[in-house]
């Protein structure tokens, strides 16, 4: 990353948005240890790891909370990512740990389609 200079006009508003990053990291790993546990639960009583109900159901409950700026059309679509991601989880009942490189890259969304998530 670039150094910035001190009179940065942007700065402090970069350092919210690299903060909020972090949370953000976080709070979606907090979440994929969720659905593992959702997932492994599952396969433990028998039950199918994709349940459209809770998708549509998650889903629903995050756009009515939307309050904006984001367009529900973008939160919708970050959602969709991220509910998929959670049922290949669900599915897989693996940790997908990486280092600096990220996800494989595999593209989980178009696999599966529609929403999905835990529960």
């Amino acid at each position: 990353m670039a150094q910035r200079p001190k009179d940065d006009p942007y700065r402090t508003q970069r350092d919210l948005i690299d903060r909020i990053d972090r949370e953000l990291v976080e709070l979606l790993n907090r979440r994929a240890a969720a659905a593992l546990e959702i997932g492994r639960l599952k396969r433990m009583n028998g039950e199918p790891i994709h349940v459209p109900e809770r998708e549509q159901a998650v889903m629903e409950g995050v756009l009515r909370r939307n309050k904006g700026p984001l367009p529900a059309e973008a939160i919708e679509a970050v959602f969709r990512t991220i509910i998929a991601r959670m049922r290949a989880l669900e599915e897989s009942g693996e940790s997908g740990e990486s280092g600096e490189s990220g996800e494989s890259g595999k593209n989980v969304e178009s696999e599966g389609g529609g929403p999905a998530g835990p529960g």
